[in-house]
């Protein structure tokens, strides 16, 4: 079974929010932004780039990486 990247699983989500809840334009552009942004700065401080190895500490730096 191939694993998910953090990208695969944010293209998926919006193409959700984007086709089947009708978000608005604006919406999906804001989250894609903030999305992009934290699967950057996971990549980038701890080289996870799929979903199995993501655990909520590594949410937690990032919120405290933003503040």
């Amino acid at each position: 079974m191939k694993h998910k990247t953090i990208a695969m699983v944010i293209d998926e989500y919006l193409s959700e929010i984007q086709f089947v809840k009708r978000y608005s334009e604006k919406t999906i552009i804001s989250y894609r932004i903030d999305l992009m942004q934290f699967s950057k700065y996971i990549l980038e401080n701890f080289e996870i780039d799929s979903l199995e190895r993501l655990s909520p500490v590594f949410l937690k730096k990032y919120v405290m990486h933003l503040n």
